[in-house]
């Protein structure tokens, strides 16, 4: 986003001028005044270009407005969490006031956004933050656990977040779906594993009443590649998620691998009806 020469303040801001910013508070320019083609206020402009001098500029008593949000509802922790900007974060966690689970106009807290974008640092530093909502879901439902299961995000992150105390490993989405549906949806099988491992119910279904192995088989079957080569590697690839949930279901290894992997390389249609008919937790050897 560029930044008119009109709002020197703003400019400052941008560009980490941190003299700039301190001559031009002094000088008694409305710190809280918001761009008007962005409606970006300039410590929104400093936190998302990372620049924390000039954040802590700004916030010194009687400064600005550390929750003050922009068009999207997005605060400025909001969009240091999102860029991943560890100082910016720890500088506005310092002010008196902030909110750590403002959300934007889609319900996301800054948690939320840290985990989209795959910050680790950002991520451990908001959990470790007094009053932080770890299981504050946003309008589709969706916590950052489910978020970061969606992801595929880095392994230090879910881990992070399950060993976090209170996390709710079971949410549900509005759609009836737990952050372990999703990793199976997606063939994730790491996140299975700790799921799994941190307390996740494999037995529950969904809204519709459909089981954990009813979306791994469906997923596993249907990839978007279609039938194709590059779809059978896919199927493949997302067998690890499915075994571990038929083999959890007290199905012995050995036949769980032979569904799985020599059905589907002969027909994928049989090997989701005999899936679908074993069902999580009544899977007979």
């Amino acid at each position: 986003m560029a930044v008119g020469a009109e709002e020197p303040l703003v400019a400052a801001c941008a560009a980490g001028d941190v003299a700039g910013v301190l001559r031009l508070v002094a000088e008694g320019v409305d710190v809280n005044r918001a761009t008007a083609a962005e409606g970006w206020t300039p410590l929104l402009w400093a936190s998302h270009r990372g620049h924390a001098g000039a954040v802590q500029a700004l916030v010194g008593p009687g400064g600005a407005d550390v929750n003050a949000p922009g068009p999207t509802g997005a605060t400025p922790l909001y969009v240091a969490s999102e860029r991943g900007h560890l100082d910016v974060v720890l500088a506005l966690l310092d002010v008196p006031g902030v909110d750590v689970n403002r959300t934007n106009l889609q319900g996301d807290t800054p948690l939320t956004a840290a985990c989209g974008g795959d910050s680790e640092r950002v991520v451990r530093t908001l959990l470790g933050t007094k009053g932080v909502d770890i299981n504050r879901a946003a309008m589709d439902g969706l916590t950052p656990l489910h978020l970061v299961v969606q992801m595929g995000s880095e392994p230090g992150i879910l881990h992070s977040l399950l060993e976090a105390p209170g996390i709710d490993v079971d949410k549900m989405d509005v759609k009836g779906r737990t952050p372990l549906f999703e990793a199976c949806s997606a063939g994730k099988a790491l996140a299975v594993e700790a799921l799994i491992s941190a307390g996740a119910d494999a037995k529950a279904r969904g809204a519709g009443g459909e089981t954990l192995l009813d979306v791994a088989c469906m997923s596993l079957a249907f990839p978007r590649e279609g039938r194709t080569a590059h779809g059978i590697r896919t199927v493949r690839q997302r067998a690890g998620p499915l075994l571990k949930v038929l083999i959890l279901a007290g199905l012995p290894s050995e036949r769980a691998e032979r569904i799985v992997m020599d059905d589907l390389g002969r027909g994928w249609q049989r090997a989701v009806a005999i899936l679908l008919k074993a069902g999580v937790g009544n899977v007979k050897s």
